[in-house]
């Protein structure tokens, strides 16, 4: 039973005492209950809006307001345009597997309370996922506006985070999609602003791309490129074409380069440059790198057996063959199944290998050289290399890049940077390839400066290997 009188409100308990039953009230303040009520009702509301470590909006309070961001502009006459940003910590999972997960949660935390210093407070911020936070921008009235507001949010990002005694060096790549260009439904932005984000992720560390028609083209075509990809070895699409290089001295085919092709069963002849950054990003290239390694050195055994004049096959590796554990003994294998003599294989690295300075490559590059096999810098001239580490890693060819040898015979600089090339090449004792040779002026100019050897479309493109073994006869058998 209770008694109220105004705001107090007295409820009648029985207490036993002595065997008998002795009535007390208990006294309360409907007010103050009323109060404790709606505190409650808030903090749940508040948390049920809020992510648990960086009190950001969470996933699903940031797709109610962007559903009502798009109600409000449609039914506005305004037509007020809003932008999405998805932006993630890069290398994210990284960082937790080295220093582990409390270090992460504190970069997320200083990660969030950045974003939401670097916007105005009408910017709703929220994180969406682990390392993923997305930020809606009511009302942006141009791009400009909106690149001012971005960089000011990659500005913040690249202060260094100090965690306890640590610094680190966080980067961040964002996407951007915008209403009503991008799109008028939530599903649809959010999808776009993902696409630009991983984009971005691909061209450069703290970027930001906007949303465009073709990057949903791109984002198919790897999308069926990556699911393919990994079946093209099993269902033999892979082949080699091969490109002769010649000695220019004597005119004669010293070797041919191996050229990796993918004939897929719907869009045809797929050329490297398209499909091998995403088999190393992948890490499909050991496979697919493995595969040309093994068919190149048995082609070239074949044609020795046939009993034609040997010739070497030179083979691109990508860096990341080069790093992987173990890359010399795969060599070795290969060149004992296919019983090539390690004279007879080449292998092409890209002179950008220089900028690594990693032990480990510099480890397998001497442990092939000392198997025999001759190491070539492709597209010399254009990278980091240095003449120590010419020297240091004993390599045995440069290839001029094409890039000088164009236009050599009418360009009074490039003249001058080729013949210095040809000069530094023969005071290390290192044979010259010059790529891209198409004229015989080019041709001329390069034999009358001593350069060893040539390969180009003056001779031949690439070659399937029937071709090839016509040239082959040309020179006679063994």
């Amino acid at each position: 039973m209770s008694k109220q009188f105004g705001d107090a409100k007295f409820h009648k308990e029985g207490m036993v005492k002595d065997n008998a039953v002795e009535d007390y009230y208990i006294y309360s303040n409907i007010n103050e209950i009323k109060e404790e009520d709606e505190k409650i009702k808030n903090q749940i509301d508040y948390f049920a809006k809020r992510d648990s470590l960086t009190g950001l909006y969470n996933r699903d309070y940031f797709l109610t307001l962007l559903e009502h961001q798009i109600l409000q502009s449609d039914t506005d006459a305004r037509g007020d345009r809003f932008s999405i940003l998805m932006m993630n910590i890069n290398e994210y999972r990284e960082i937790n597997e080295v220093l582990g997960y409390i270090i992460g949660d504190e970069i997320l935390k200083e990660f969030g309370l950045r974003l939401r210093n670097s916007v105005q407070p009408k910017d709703m911020v929220a994180r969406c996922e682990k390392d993923q936070f997305s930020i809606l921008v009511p009302d942006i009235k141009d791009l400009e506006e909106l690149r001012t507001k971005i960089n000011r949010i990659l500005d913040n990002i690249s202060t260094p985070f100090i965690i306890g005694d640590n610094e680190f060096q966080i980067t961040t790549s964002i996407g951007v999609s915008i209403y009503p260009d991008d799109g008028m439904e939530s599903v649809s932005l959010i999808r776009k602003a993902n696409i630009a984000m991983k984009k971005s992720r691909e061209v450069d560390i703290n970027e930001s791309i906007v949303y465009r028609d073709s990057l949903d083209k791109e984002t198919q075509e790897y999308f069926w490129m990556k699911n393919d990809l990994s079946k093209a070895i099993s269902r033999g699409e892979l082949f080699l074409n091969y490109q002769p290089i010649y000695e220019i001295s004597t005119n004669s085919l010293v070797g041919v380069e191996a050229l990796l092709r993918w004939n897929h069963k719907k869009r045809g002849i797929v050329l490297p440059s398209k499909f091998i950054p995403l088999a190393e990003k992948t890490g499909l290239i050991h496979s697919i790198g493995d595969w040309v390694l093994m068919n190149a050195c048995k082609q070239n055994r074949t044609w020795q057996d046939q009993g034609y004049n040997p010739i070497y096959v030179s083979v691109n590796v990508s860096i990341l063959q080069l790093e992987y554990p173990g890359f010399g003994e795969i060599v070795e294998r290969i060149l004992e199944e296919s019983n090539l003599d390690s004279r007879y294989l080449h292998l092409e690295i890209t002179e950008t290998f220089f900028a690594q300075k990693c032990q480990l490559i510099e480890k397998t590059i001497k442990q092939l050289s000392s198997l025999g096999i001759k190491l070539s810098i492709d597209d010399f001239g254009t990278g980091y290399s240095s003449l120590s580490q010419l020297c240091q890693l004993n390599i045995h060819n440069l290839k001029i890049d094409r890039s000088f040898i164009n236009g050599v015979d009418k360009n009074i600089n490039k003249n001058k940077i080729v013949r210095a090339i040809i000069s530094l090449a023969k005071s290390l004792n290192i044979k010259l390839i010059a790529e891209g040779v198409e004229t015989w002026e080019q041709l001329k100019f390069l034999k009358e400066n001593n350069c060893t050897m040539a390969q180009g479309y003056l001779f031949s493109g690439p070659a399937e290997t029937e071709q090839i073994e016509r040239m082959l006869m040309e020179y006679g058998k063994s």
